[in-house]
């Protein structure tokens, strides 16, 4: 089930991936294959974050897009590692029309709850602390976001704006437990 809702999110939200034609990384073949590329994934996932979100560059945008590429194919294939996105926290922000960069705030999210599961070997996806992991990449995307755009409506979201006047008001902890339960 896991692998059937992260591939459906994988292509609606990576129209530019495809869009783009990245070719297939078809590095994993085996199961070994991808125990043997985990430190290169631990170490791309913390690269990705580097990246601008407003990225305009197209070197350095096909770099990132090759990146993301590498990351899913692995994160989908990979036997010990169960990602589930269900909706509960970042349903509201994909679900706003107005806001572009939706794809960003989601891969911070799964790509910082899969760094946290590698972290935690006992971990499951869908853990408070988990979870948590994962709203605090997308605070940290979308505020690089709004630094960039000088608060331009279109690069606003009334859910992300909820979460950081949440982590504001020091209950983004208590707010996000409320949420997943």
């Amino acid at each position: 089930m896991k692998k059937y809702v992260l591939l459906f999110l994988f292509l609606i939200f990576s129209y530019s991936l495809l869009k783009a034609q990245v070719p297939q990384n078809n590095t994993f073949k085996t199961k070994e294959d991808y125990y043997e590329h985990q430190l290169q994934v631990k170490k791309g996932l913390q690269n990705w974050f580097n990246y601008n979100p407003l990225e305009e560059d197209n070197t350095t945008l096909q770099l990132k897009l090759l990146l993301e590429s590498y990351l899913m194919e692995w994160i989908n294939g990979a036997p010990h590692i169960n990602l589930v996105i269900d909706g509960k926290i970042e349903g509201e922000m994909l679900s706003d029309k107005k806001f572009e960069y939706s794809k960003e705030l989601l891969l911070s999210m799964m790509f910082s709850k899969v760094t946290y599961l590698l972290e935690n070997k006992e971990a499951e996806s869908t853990d408070f602390e988990t979870n948590l992991a994962g709203v605090k990449a997308m605070i940290l995307t979308y505020k690089k976001i709004k630094s960039q755009t000088k608060n331009k409506k279109k690069y606003r979201t009334d859910s992300m704006e909820e979460y950081l006047d949440w982590e504001k008001d020091g209950k983004l902890e208590e707010e996000i437990e409320k949420i997943l339960n």
